[in-house]
């Protein structure tokens, strides 16, 4: 991974209980939109998406904190987004802006710091339901593309869809795989969607993204998707899309529920 690079790479941290703490009404239901089989593709966003990164980036950014400022009672991430819920789905420079008092700001080692403690973390694992869903859908939709568009770099995605912690199936799945380089802007920028449609070869229109994020929903809307799609594993009790069209509790749900 870049320095040049590094601003990118925290995307979508998801903490499940925090849907909560973000937002607690409903949206209203829409009608009419395109089925899966309407579409020329589907693409999917990686951290809290994909993969069960929580553990690995929380953890990383209390470290970084942890360290710079060691006078201070030790914080876990968890502890942190809950302290911080608008941080939710967003970058390491506004992690760093946000945790560390301005006469301790030093980006670059926050940063490295970050780095370091993802570096030695155990990988991530795809959540259980990725590859199954996945599998289904191809063999339902042969001529369906599905695409990556992260806020990591390109690199270190395609390093966590190799990685030894998710199955050995899964990167195969993908005829694309875009990250968030050098030159581009994070989501809600529409950037990397637009990118990763581009690399599959098809129009943004005849596509959906699917993430778990706001901003994710926001970069969808940009970039002039088909729709978007929230993934919402667990919180059974929370309806709120925050703002996408679709909510899914479970990638297996999403032809089911995409039908109208």
């Amino acid at each position: 991974m870049y320095l040049s690079d590094l601003e990118m790479f925290v995307a979508s941290i998801a903490i499940v209980p925090l849907f909560r703490l973000i937002s607690a009404s409903v949206s209203s239901p829409v009608s009419g939109l395109p089925p899966v089989s309407a579409l020329d593709a589907i693409i999917f966003d990686l951290d809290g998406t994909i993969l069960d990164t929580a553990e690995e980036l929380c953890g990383a950014i209390a470290v970084a904190r942890n360290t710079i400022l060691p006078d201070l009672p030790p914080l876990s991430g968890a502890a942190i987004l809950a302290d911080h819920p608008r941080l939710f789905g967003g970058t390491l420079e506004e992690f760093h802006e946000t945790l560390i008092p301005p006469s301790h700001h030093d980006y670059d080692r926050f940063v490295q710091l970050f780095l370091d403690a993802v570096k030695i973390a155990p990988p991530s694992p795809a959540f259980s339901d990725v590859v199954p869903a996945l599998a289904r859908l191809r063999s339902s939709h042969p001529t369906l593309k599905f695409g990556v568009a992260t806020t990591k770099p390109t690199k270190a995605a395609e390093g966590d869809l190799k990685a030894r912690s998710v199955p050995a199936s899964l990167r195969g799945y993908f005829s694309h795989v875009q990250g968030t380089d050098s030159g581009m802007s994070a989501k809600p920028a529409p950037d990397v969607i637009l990118a990763s449609a581009a690399g599959l070869g098809v129009d943004p229109s005849r596509a959906i993204y699917i993430g778990d994020t706001q901003r994710d929903h926001l970069a969808a809307k940009r970039a002039g998707c088909a729709y978007s799609v929230l993934v919402r594993r667990g919180d059974e009790g929370n309806e709120d899309r925050l703002g996408a069209e679709v909510l899914v509790r479970s990638f297996l749900e999403i032809e089911e529920k995409c039908k109208n």
